[in-house]
């Protein structure tokens, strides 16, 4: 039962990439992560338990520090709320029908875009990495950036989604290029986020060209999954783990949601939903609205940190399925039909306005994708609104420059 339970979200999870690289979507970025943290291990896990290999392998994967063992987590009650997670996710991207793109909003001045954000990207990247009081290739948990060292670093993801449009021209070397400060600075800083604009631009721009048959889909997924790997490479480098270096380590928050599940009882609807209250009304709704708003009461990462460790400072991330529960338990299949739906919407609204304005989507929606699948919504929300609107007025700025240049 557990098997075929695994196989269909392994199934459903491919599918997902599928589809999403056929429409040049960044929701691929979801559906890659998912494979990474949840249906790649699980998979394993249930095939090896069912295996000669059972009692090595429950004891290797077993994590004391999180309190679980392979034998005390529900998975099949696990699997059934991540197969529906998915089915309802993918039904809500499904039902949003195409917009038609206007030619009269199409531009045409990606050139001049992508030279203006180009040096944007490198200006930022140095004045960042110069200001940057940390050690490098470090993992430093405990970071105190400036209110100008983050803007930069915004300002940094901002220009790596200009990757897309690089790519899709096949200047290969500028796309290097371009993706060179946001990859350089994931990895001094030991900061994954920093990939996923550039992988969520490179996929987009590939996707739709090489998986239009059996081949090139088998090229395509294997591709997406060692580029994937790459954030566990980023993560080893700084910390000098020769397995994670390779790509060969799970990524802990898989072990947070197997702890959740290990006790599903207790913290199923922890929260009550304010988690999901608190994220959708943050920047939106007068506080007043909802009452006092304490986010210390709704932060699921740092929750689970104080709750098990006794952590007063950091968090650890259940993913989003693990994070989903903890707030809405089996409720959690509106918002994952919801969010489904959210993402078609706004990948065809901005696919409307041309390329330069896809790409910028394409850029925050990765950062979103990644991070929230991660378990870390309030987080990816606001880092991928602030690239968002960031990225907008800054193509704004450069196409007026461009057509108030033109007239003169």
């Amino acid at each position: 039962m557990t098997f075929v339970i695994a196989l269909t979200i392994m199934i459903t999870s491919l599918f997902g990439v599928l589809r999403s690289s056929r429409r040049s979507s960044p929701e691929m970025i979801f559906w890659i992560s998912v494979l990474y943290f949840v249906s790649i291990p699980y998979t394993f896990d249930i095939l090896f338990f069912n295996t000669s290999f059972s009692e090595n392998w429950q004891e290797s994967i077993s994590d004391p520090s999180y309190v679980y063992y392979f034998s005390s987590v529900n998975f099949i009650y696990m699997g059934i709320f991540v197969l529906l997670f998915n089915i309802f996710f993918l039904a809500g991207s499904i039902s949003y029908k195409k917009i038609a793109p206007s030619p009269a909003l199409e531009n045409h001045s990606q050139e001049y875009y992508l030279n203006a954000i180009f040096t944007i990207g490198y200006l930022s990247a140095i004045y960042f990495l110069t200001t940057y009081q940390y050690p490098w290739f470090y993992t430093e948990f405990e970071k105190n950036l400036s209110r100008s060292q983050e803007i930069s670093s915004i300002l940094i993801m901002c220009s790596a989604s200009a990757c897309y449009l690089w790519v899709k021209k096949n200047r290969y070397t500028r796309a290097f290029l371009a993706a060179l400060p946001s990859v350089f600075v994931a990895f001094v800083t030991s900061e994954r986020p920093y990939l996923a604009p550039v992988l969520g631009a490179v996929l987009c721009a590939l996707g739709a060209r090489i998986t239009h048959d059996r081949r090139g889909a088998f090229t395509f997924i294997a591709f997406s999954l060692l580029a994937i790997f790459l954030f566990s490479f980023a993560r080893g480098f700084a910390t000098g783990n020769l397995a994670g270096l390779l790509g060969l380590t799970r990524d802990s928050a898989t072990n947070v949601l197997y702890y959740v599940f290990s006790n599903e009882k207790f913290f199923e609807q922890w929260t009550r939903g304010g988690a999901f209250r608190f994220l959708m009304t943050t920047g939106w709704a007068p506080a007043t609205l909802f009452g006092e708003r304490d986010f210390a009461s709704v932060d699921i990462p740092a929750m689970l940190a104080l709750y098990r460790f006794k952590w007063t400072f950091g968090s650890i991330h259940p993913t989003i399925y693990g994070w989903s529960f903890i707030d809405m338990g089996w409720w959690s299949m509106l918002f994952a039909l919801a969010l489904g739906r959210l993402i078609a919407f706004a990948s065809e609204f901005f696919k409307s306005f041309g390329d330069i304005f896809f790409s910028i989507w394409i850029g925050a929606a990765s950062v979103f994708l990644f991070v929230a699948t991660r378990g870390s919504l309030q987080v990816a929300y606001s880092k991928s609104l602030y690239i968002l609107i960031i990225s907008v007025v800054i193509a704004l700025i450069i196409l007026g420059a461009k057509r108030a240049a033109a007239k003169e």
